[in-house]
């Protein structure tokens, strides 16, 4: 029968010859989508492929199950999902906040890194360097990471020179402003919860006392 070949998807079901009787139905399925098999040419080409699409698809369904077990969990995500993981904290939210941008359509499936390390270091960009990301061409499926750390590189050095050091002060100027106006209703908010609590409970033998008194006092102690 010269010219008689087998099809990808028949020597892959043939090369499971392992006693099955003790292996659940998921382990079966596995062992025979992870069997090696005696493939060239083209078709070695379009196995290679397809694990590798089927790689991406993976990781996105597991940043989809922990989006749902962290919903679940709330509070206890960490104990009663996360020590239980094969894989740790970072690895558990880079996943999963992969998982809800392409959810949220920030990311969209088609366009998803076939790496999710690639995935969110695009994602984690700042908003406006993101959008600068989608604008060049960088929202695709074959960028790679080295592509990404580039752009970002690329893209604080133009920062930089268009910025003058003017500028840069000013803005700078303004962000601490903004701090230390948040940190000022912290305090105030503090401020107001420590009077609600003698007030409920009384002052103790230091209420009143200025801070830098109080601490002096303590140490003398």
């Amino acid at each position: 029968m010269a010219g008689f070949t087998l099809s990808a998807r028949t020597v892959r079901n043939a090369v499971v010859m392992s006693d099955q009787s003790q292996t659940t139905p998921r382990e079966r399925r596995n062992s025979v989508d992870n069997a090696v098999l005696p493939l060239e040419g083209d078709e070695l080409i379009a196995e290679i492929g397809k694990l590798w699409d089927e790689a991406q698809a993976k990781f996105l369904a597991i940043g989809r199950y922990l989006a749902r077990a962290f919903e679940l969990y709330e509070g206890t995500f960490e104990e009663t999902v996360l020590s239980k993981l094969p894989f740790g904290r970072i690895v558990a939210y880079q996943l999963r906040v992969v998982a809800e941008a392409v959810d949220s359509q920030k990311l969209p499936e088609s366009r998803l890194p076939r790496s999710y390390a690639t995935a969110y270091k695009l994602i984690s960009l700042p908003a406006t360097e993101f959008e600068e990301a989608k604008r060049r061409g960088f929202l695709r499926a074959d960028v790679t990471r080295p592509e990404v750390e580039a752009l970002k590189r690329q893209l604080r050095d133009e920062r930089f020179r268009t910025l003058d050091r003017e500028e840069s002060l000013r803005r700078e100027r303004a962000q601490l402003r903004s701090e230390v106006e948040r940190a000022e209703e912290r305090v105030r908010a503090a401020r107001m919860r420590l009077v609600e609590i003698s007030n409920e409970i009384g002052e103790d033998e230091d209420e009143g006392e200025p801070v830098g008194e109080r601490r002096v006092t303590h140490e003398r102690r």
